[in-house]
């Protein structure tokens, strides 16, 4: 399990673009891995690497999150949020437009995401901001990768103690400039 403090920086760091494809990414092999771990034998790397290749039964992310909600590895709930993320990784990787936080249509997908049953600890009337969207989205993805592996109540107790122990870096934003 990666440091999620540290992960959550480098996500920040990255293009919108990038930090929803990467998120996606780091969620589709913590589901292989999950799923490798609760199957009735250990997969060897040879075994594990023809289970998941991309024409086999758990060979892509939607396949492998109803594989792991169906045999109980995941909740719903971890489900839902996946599949948003899921959504939101098939826009951008697939989009020849640039789409950012900032657009309507995939804003209103990350508040969908970070404001349903998350851990994101903005207001709704804070998330009018694409900072504010990106970090939520980081933060949702950052839980559902938890989620994966530890349940949704423990990932919630991990998720929010990180916010408390290192609080959000809210550095001051520009103020939005005048149309000329």
């Amino acid at each position: 399990m990666p440091d999620l403090f540290q992960l959550k920086i480098d996500l920040f760091r990255e293009t919108d673009r990038s930090s929803i494809i990467l998120m996606a990414s780091i969620l589709d092999n913590a589901l292989a891995t999950r799923i490798a771990g609760s199957v009735c034998f250990s997969p060897n790397n040879s075994e594990f690497d023809y289970i998941f290749r991309f024409e086999g039964p758990m060979g892509t992310f939607s396949s492998r999150m109803e594989i792991a909600c169906i045999f109980g590895v995941i909740e719903d709930a971890t489900y839902a949020q996946l599949n948003i993320i899921r959504e939101m990784r098939n826009a951008r990787a697939h989009s020849r437009h640039v789409l950012t936080f900032a657009d309507p249509i995939l804003s209103a997908v990350a508040k969908r995401l970070a404001l349903s049953d998350g851990v994101t600890p903005f207001l709704e009337s804070e998330m009018d901001r694409p900072e504010f969207i990106k970090l939520a989205f980081i933060l949702e993805g950052l839980f559902v990768l938890k989620s994966i592996f530890d349940g949704r109540k423990a990932a919630r107790e991990k998720i929010i103690k990180m916010i408390g122990e290192r609080p959000l870096q809210r550095e001051p934003l520009p103020e939005k400039s005048p149309k000329l």
